[in-house]
């Protein structure tokens, strides 16, 4: 199923990352303690496989796309907040610093979301 990229923020496939999720027994929004493993194993993308200056469908409290940052070791998502507008960044799973993580589920190639 392939959804073009203005089509990737609806329900639609954050459901499907919620069921993938699901299916493998594990919960979102994460829990204090998260078993990065475990959400390997169920279709996570681990830190070491992202691709500098690509942008990744996921899941975090304020956003569903992300670009990773290989040189400061984070993803950039455009915050919305009441009139403005900003960049924010924010880690990945593997690097909880006690903040909102972002699980990154599938990789955005020329527009395109491969689900």
């Amino acid at each position: 199923m392939k959804w073009g990229f203005a089509d990737t923020v609806p329900n639609r496939i954050h459901g499907k990352m919620r069921d993938k999720l699901a299916q493998a027994g594990l919960a979102y929004p994460l829990p204090s303690v998260v078993d990065v493993e475990k959400y390997y194993a169920g279709g996570v993308i681990r830190r070491s496989d992202l691709k500098d200056g690509v942008w990744y469908v996921g899941m975090c409290r304020n956003a569903s796309c992300a670009v990773w940052d290989a040189e400061k070791g984070c993803f950039w998502y455009i915050r919305f907040k009441f009139d403005a507008r900003f960049a924010e960044s924010i880690n990945h799973i593997a690097d909880d610093n006690g903040f909102d993580l972002f699980v990154p589920m599938f990789e955005v190639n020329d527009g395109v979301v491969s689900v």
